[in-house]
């Protein structure tokens, strides 16, 4: 399994392919995969964001993407926690 930084580079550098720079910058970059916790059955990913403003959008609009980069990566199913970080 990948260490959370990793992980979460591996999905920014996808998600950056996919999105405007503008869009990337202000959703996805200031966010921060804080936690990764492995199951036999799934892998379960915290994300952490700054306001949550942030989380709504990213519930709204690229949870799924989120949610599919990861699950090519780990090759498991992924559930996704969203939190405002410290």
């Amino acid at each position: 399994i990948y260490s959370p930084e990793e992980l979460w580079g591996k999905v920014c550098a996808e998600l950056a392919a996919n999105l405007s720079q503008g869009v990337f910058k202000t959703w996805i970059f200031p966010n921060v995969l804080s936690d990764v916790e492995e199951f036999e059955d799934k892998v379960i990913c915290t994300i952490e964001s700054p306001t949550s403003f942030h989380i709504s959008i990213i519930e709204k609009s690229f949870k799924t993407a989120i949610i599919d980069s990861i699950t090519a990566i780990v090759e498991k199913p992924v559930e996704l926690k969203l939190k405002v970080g410290d």
